[in-house]
């Protein structure tokens, strides 16, 4: 095998381990769902660092972007389900400005009407719904975003 040879063959193995270990660092985040009959969303996070606390400064971009969206049938439950990774630390689920109380679990189960239904007792076709991860009630580890369509039964 001649030197030139060698080399090449040297360089697309460093190339090859390099791009190896670029996608070892780009690991997906914990996996939300949520669903209701038989129509279910999965969703990544909209952020997240490794289960760290956020900085206010990115909260406001967080709450808009990689929206999953799902339609539920009124009168369905609706399920909510987290990676464990997720319940260790604490979630609740984020409906406007009404919130659940934190759970450790991996699977919550709420009625569609309720998610529905502002605190005036009006009722909208659309909402969106926040799965939070925060220890404490008041830190945000990690936000998953969901838009659910109303459609009647």
């Amino acid at each position: 095998m001649t030197i030139r040879r060698r080399a090449t063959v040297l360089g697309a193995a460093a190339l090859s381990l390099a791009a190896l270990s670029a996608c070892g660092m780009t690991k997906p985040t914990p996996v939300a769902t949520v669903g209701s009959n038989t129509a279910t969303a999965h969703s990544e996070a909209a952020c997240y660092h490794g289960g760290d606390a956020l900085p206010a400064s990115e909260l406001q971009s967080c709450a808009s972007k990689d929206v999953q969206k799902l339609t539920v049938v009124d009168g369905n439950k609706v399920r909510f389900g987290v990676d464990t990774s997720i319940a260790k630390k604490g979630w609740f689920i984020l409906v406007g400005q009404r919130q659940t109380g934190t759970t450790r679990l991996t699977y919550r189960t709420l009625d569609s009407a309720s998610l529905f239904t502002d605190s005036q007792g009006q009722q909208s076709k659309t909402v969106d719904v926040k799965i939070v991860q925060s220890p404490d009630g008041q830190s945000i580890h990690g936000m998953w975003n969901f838009r659910l369509q109303l459609r009647d039964s």
